[in-house]
């Protein structure tokens, strides 16, 4: 929950996707403008891949997920995978299912709790048994200046912010300051290095 309202500040101090090439695309949407022949980017975007452009799901704007405890987390997303969502009733059976998600793995968020699983194990059924074994931070950007894509100094951000989050008071995530949340931190990816 901690982590979920501060998600931000990671894509606003690491961002390092402004652009994102055109076949990404169908037609290009503001804030994005066209640089050359291939690319658009957000002239104060910090990373597009964490904004709706990069890893989303504009379906997953209809979702829910409660982070306030595991119970409700495993809950919510059980029911994401078992709610048929019409307009995905046209694929048949090209995918898994016409649900909101077709498995738990492809919900999107900056942070998700895990579990560790083999091939034919299911995620939810092991995290209501086990508990969360390690949490996944989503939110980091690729750092293009590293050869291997991450350099230390962020990891070190992340580990210290993290230990922090973990001291301080974790009160419960309304479903409206969770949607703030989100907001907030597609904002950055999109318009975090404009002045004000």
């Amino acid at each position: 929950r901690n982590f979920l309202r501060i998600s931000w500040l990671d894509v606003y101090l690491f961002g390092s996707s402004p652009a994102i090439d055109k076949t990404y695309l169908k037609s290009p949407k503001a804030p994005l403008k066209k640089l050359g022949k291939r690319t658009y980017f957000a002239p104060y975007g910090t990373s597009l891949r964490m904004s709706q452009f990069g890893y989303c799901c504009a379906v997953q704007a209809e979702l829910t997920v409660s982070n306030n405890s595991l119970k409700e987390y495993i809950e919510d997303l059980q029911k994401a995978i078992s709610s048929p969502y019409s307009k995905y009733k046209k694929y048949g059976k090209s995918q898994l299912n016409d649900s909101y998600l077709q498995i738990p793995n492809e919900y999107y968020s900056p942070i998700r709790a895990k579990q560790h699983v083999g091939l034919n194990d299911d995620i939810l059924d092991k995290l209501g048994k086990k508990g969360i074994k390690y949490i996944e931070l989503r939110s980091g950007d690729l750092d293009v200046f590293s050869p291997c894509g991450v350099d230390i100094e962020q990891m070190y951000f992340f580990h210290i912010m993290v230990v922090y989050l973990l001291t301080q008071p974790a009160t419960r995530l309304t479903k409206d300051e969770q949607k703030s949340c989100a907001k907030n931190h597609d904002r950055t990816a999109l318009y975090g290095r404009k002045s004000g």
